[in-house]
C-alpha cells in the first residue's frame, strides 16, 4: 500500500509540474508583446507631415544566445531596405540592441514583463553612430490598454512612453520622444514619435504571423 501511495504521489506530482509548465508557455505567449519569429511581417501606413509611407517590416533572422534571443528586423519602403533593427528578447522583456548604424549600450529596455499599466523604468547609456558616441538618458512609462481601431482590426494594447534624451559633442541635449502601442501576440500596432520639426505617425493595416 505505500509504495501504491508514494507511486501516486510521484505521478501526482509530474501531473502538477506538467500542468505548471503548460500553464508557464501559456503565460509566456500571451505575454508576447513583439512575437519575432522568422518570416513574421508587419505592414504599417507611416505618416510624416502630409506623406505617407507603406512600411513593411520583416523578421529576417532569429538567433538564439544563451537564454535570450536576437531578431534582425528589417523595414522596407518600395521594396528598399531603409533601416535594420536588432532586437533582444528574454523571459524580462524586448530591448533595442541596435538601430540602422547606431548601437545602444546597455540596450534600450522597450518592453518589460509584465506587461501593465503605470509601469516605469530607466535607461541610461550610450548611441554609437558613425564612430561617435552619445550619451543618452530616458525615462519610459506605460499606460493602458487602450483599444484601438485600426485597418489591421481592433486591438487592446498597452502604450509604451519614452522620452530619450541624447547629449551631443557640444554638451546640446536633444529630446526624442516616441509612444508605441503592443498589442499582445501581435506585437507593434500603433507608433507616435517627433524627429525635429517633424510629427510621425504609424498604424499598423496588416500582418502575417508564422
Amino acid at each position: 500500500m505505500k509504495t501504491l501511495q508514494n507511486f501516486l504521489s510521484a505521478a501526482g506530482l509530474s501531473f502538477l509540474l506538467c500542468i505548471s509548465a503548460i500553464t508557464a508557455r501559456a503565460q509566456d505567449a500571451a505575454a508576447s508583446y513583439w512575437p519575432f519569429k522568422e518570416g513574421n511581417t508587419w505592414t504599417i501606413n507611416t505618416k510624416i507631415e502630409d506623406k505617407t509611407l507603406v512600411e513593411i517590416l520583416t523578421v529576417t533572422k532569429v538567433t538564439q544566445q544563451g537564454t535570450s534571443s536576437d531578431a534582425t528586423v528589417e523595414y522596407k519602403i518600395d521594396d528598399k531596405v531603409i533601416q535594420t533593427e536588432v532586437y533582444r528578447s528574454d523571459d524580462k522583456g524586448i530591448s533595442r540592441v541596435s538601430s540602422g548604424a547606431g548601437i545602444l549600450n546597455p540596450p534600450f529596455p522597450v518592453v518589460q514583463y509584465p506587461m501593465a499599466a503605470d509601469k516605469k523604468w530607466k535607461w541610461t547609456g550610450t548611441v554609437n553612430a558613425g564612430g561617435k558616441e552619445f550619451h543618452g538618458d530616458s525615462e519610459i512609462s506605460t499606460s493602458g490598454p487602450e483599444t484601438l481601431k485600426l485597418p489591421a482590426g481592433e486591438f487592446k494594447a498597452i502604450r509604451v512612453h519614452s522620452e530619450l534624451t541624447l547629449t551631443l559633442e557640444d554638451g546640446k541635449k536633444v529630446a526624442f520622444p516616441n509612444d508605441y502601442w503592443f498589442a499582445p501576440g501581435v506585437g507593434l500596432v500603433q507608433q507616435k514619435a517627433k524627429l525635429g520639426n517633424l510629427d510621425i505617425f504609424g498604424e499598423l493595416t496588416s500582418y502575417k504571423l508564422k
